[in-house]
């Protein structure tokens, strides 16, 4: 049996490590859009890192713990991203919040291909990409609420720690990172200019563990 059509086991060890800072998951979900092809995620204490393609991406898989069943800890944390940014007053404060999270969409539906011989994981990015399109569309549509799952995952979200993650993100940091953004939506040089984005977001990692270790 083709080794990549198994289904992974659900993790149930030091589940702490999977909490992830919302927006910090949209955000490297729209440099998927950028990375080079057949590039996967995985979750290391607190962090989404990628795993770009060549000999040693299985290794690092392999050293690192990681399966595809942590996309499945991307749920709460993209969820929670788009009911905090994806609101009409963050919208009109922050006109470029959507070209954002279009990316992290867009990042999705490129992962579906990566995962392709995985019908568990494109299941999961099927159900990722419903929830930021839901918030993208009008309200006329039916509302993410209707769709997500909030798991064993969502209490440990609480009120303090979400209030800690909105703390990371002042108005300047936002407009940075949605500048880079849109700057890179349309870069055709976009692969070598990514690394820019990528350094910012190591202050960003750090400051969020933070959050979780106080």
């Amino acid at each position: 049996m083709n080794q990549d059509a198994t289904i992974p086991d659900n993790k149930t060890n030091n589940i702490e490590q999977y909490i992830l800072e919302p927006l910090s998951v949209i955000i490297k979900l729209a440099i998927i859009t950028i990375k080079p092809p057949e590039t996967k995620l995985f979750i290391y204490d607190n962090i989404v890192c990628f795993n770009e393609k060549g000999m040693f991406q299985g290794i690092s898989r392999f050293y690192n713990k990681s399966n595809k069943s942590d996309l499945a800890f991307l749920n709460v944390p993209v969820y929670l991203a788009c009911c905090k940014y994806l609101t009409r007053d963050m919208i009109e404060k922050f006109p470029s919040m959507r070209t954002l999270f279009e990316m992290a969409r867009s990042g999705l539906e490129i992962l579906k291909t990566t995962y392709r011989h995985n019908d568990m994981a494109c299941i999961v990015l099927h159900y990722l990409t419903c929830i930021i399109s839901s918030h993208l569309v009008s309200k006329k549509h039916a509302s993410s609420d209707d769709i997500f799952y909030s798991g064993r995952m969502r209490p440990m979200y609480t009120d303090s720690l979400l209030e800690q993650y909105r703390k990371i993100w002042t108005d300047d940091r936002l407009l940075i990172f949605l500048n880079i953004a849109c700057f890179l939506s349309i870069d055709h040089d976009a692969n070598r200019n990514v690394a820019a984005f990528e350094t910012f977001m190591v202050t960003i990692d750090l400051e969020a563990q933070n959050c979780i270790r106080v």
